[in-house]
């Protein structure tokens, strides 16, 4: 095994038939290092392939890997009524493990929603923070940008 950039290899020391279950344990004495931005759960860029002389097997994504550092609480969409085509209002929910700066940017992906123009404005976080919203069409759907992060006055 020796690491090549951002890729591990791994030569087989020994046949394995059809149907065999490889699995390994990397430790921690290897120093392989998380991302500095974390691990979303099944990332697809994570893969792993072969050159096996019975068949090569392309870069595959790997089909399961847990989120780490990212979200303590998964991002979730929800819909006020909601029927297809139809407006409706948007809640989203996401808690990080992280530290989110005053100033920040969060951006939301929405890929085939529609709206008829970029629209400025404030909304309000469960926790009664404030947040400027931008919403936008472009590339193949709507893109939220929510910037500000502004904490309510303590009195």
């Amino acid at each position: 095994m020796y690491g090549k950039g951002q890729r591990l290899d791994f030569v087989m020391k020994q046949q394995y038939a059809p149907d065999s279950k490889i699995q390994f344990y990397l430790p921690i004495e290897l120093g392989i290092r998380l991302p500095p931005a974390g691990v979303t759960e099944n990332q697809t860029d994570l893969t792993v392939s072969t050159n096996a002389a019975a068949g090569p097997v392309p870069p595959t994504p790997i089909s399961y890997s847990p989120s780490v550092g990212v979200f303590w609480l998964k991002p979730a969409l929800s819909f006020d009524g909601g029927q297809a085509g139809e407006v409706s209002g948007l809640r989203i929910a996401f808690g990080f493990t992280m530290d989110v700066e005053e100033g920040s940017v969060m951006e939301v992906q929405l890929p085939n929603f529609t709206i008829a123009m970029e629209v400025n404005m404030v909304v309000t976080g469960s926790d009664g923070s404030k947040l400027n919203a931008t919403a936008m069409s472009g590339g193949g759907g709507v893109t939220l940008k929510l910037r500000g992060f502004v904490f309510p006055r303590r009195e």
